[in-house]
């Protein structure tokens, strides 16, 4: 990596100045790294060194953060979202920081920097993008998050001492229902964001005490899949399909084989029998969807 010494350099005065050179920093920041686009392991070397410090100023940001200055938060996420573009996130969310802790404060900054997306979205510079790349960023954190291996309970302020006992024998917390609900509304969306939010859903509705989570996710992608319509339709269906897709990736088999004759049913009506239905289902022209739908039958299957 020719500009390792800039890049380095570029991280450090984002880090040193608590996040406010960030912006200032993007262009060049981006410039640098789009260079190897093609050739992404070019910058496997150097990666740790520019992924781990953004990650653990985004830590330390977002636990100061209110709803009124994620400001910071959002522009270093878009320093963090470049890697994602050109590495790929698999590779980049290794060196995010993974403390149980931050779970219930990254959902509620998430909530945050979703609130500010309609003014944002309205805006003539590039704040909207920043938004949206904030919120995919935070999306990918939480899908490690989630990944705790003991009970979401402990983790859920709504939860009191008090009622903690009546609350494990719910179906599941409200924290786990919040992330839900911000990762249906995700789905509609078209980008990373959607991406990121189906691998997100993914990863919490795989965890062994989320079966009921898993029932209740099941019922409503076919309720918003039916009552969706045109555009929304478009948007919807592959976030929907790419979200299945990762469940039977990554969940067990005992745990999924019973719910897979009503989704091969259903991935079967989608795409249809050859005779021009799937053309109704729009799938016949979301090229996407249809990529996705294949993808989940093998992995039925």
């Amino acid at each position: 990596m020719e500009e390792a010494a800039e890049t380095e350099a570029l991280v450090a005065a984002v880090v040193e100045s608590d996040g406010t050179a960030a912006r200032a920093c993007y262009d060049r920041y981006k410039a640098i790294l789009t260079k190897y686009q093609e050739q992404p392991q070019l910058l496997d070397g150097h990666l740790e060194g520019i992924v781990q410090p953004l990650a653990t100023l985004l830590r330390s940001t977002t636990l100061s953060s209110t709803a009124q200055e994620t400001g910071n938060v959002q522009d270093i996420c878009r320093l963090l979202h470049v890697l994602v573009s050109v590495r790929g996130y698999k590779t980049v969310v290794r060196f995010f920081p993974h403390q149980a802790s931050d779970l219930e404060r990254v959902v509620q900054v998430l909530e945050y920097v979703a609130d500010a997306r309609a003014a944002a979205d309205t805006a003539a510079d590039n704040s909207s993008i920043a938004v949206w790349e904030a919120q995919a960023v935070l999306l990918l954190w939480l899908s490690i998050l989630v990944l705790i291996p003991f009970d979401l309970v402990i983790l859920d302020s709504e939860v009191t001492c008090d009622d903690s006992r009546a609350a494990a024998q719910q179906a599941y917390t409200p924290l786990a229902g919040k992330i839900m609900r911000l990762c249906q509304a995700y789905l509609q969306h078209p980008g990373t964001v959607r991406e990121m939010a189906a691998l997100l859903l993914a990863r919490l509705l795989t965890r062994p005490d989320m079966a009921a989570a898993l029932a209740d996710f099941l019922q409503w992608q076919q309720q918003a899949l039916a009552a969706a319509s045109g555009p929304a339709t478009v948007f919807l269906l592959p976030g929907v399909l790419q979200t299945l897709a990762l469940i039977f990736k990554f969940g067990r088999r005992e745990q999924l084989l019973p719910l897979s004759p009503q989704l091969w049913q259903q991935v079967a009506g989608l795409l249809g029998d050859g005779s021009g239905s799937s053309s109704s289902s729009g799938l016949g022209s979301n090229a996407l969807a249809r990529k996705l739908a294949v993808k989940l039958v093998q992995r039925i299957g």
